[in-house]
């Protein structure tokens, strides 16, 4: 994981033309159990850029699933 959001955090800095720490430290996962579970994580994340009211809510999730 500290790879992964190492080399990750590098290529969007460089993007943004920013440096610094990007994400935050740590990191939090959880198996998904079934597909009620499965479910509700979905429509967490599908729904989490609508809720924190961003602009550009409708281009952050594409609906892989849907």
């Amino acid at each position: 994981m500290k790879t992964l959001k190492g080399v990750s955090a590098s290529k969007i800095n460089k993007i943004l033309n920013k440096n610094g720490k990007f994400w935050a430290t740590g990191y939090y996962d959880k198996a998904i159990r079934d597909e009620k579970h499965f479910e509700i994580t979905y429509n967490y994340i599908q729904n989490n850029p609508l809720k924190a009211g961003l602009k550009d809510q409708d281009k952050r999730f594409y609906h892989i699933y849907s």
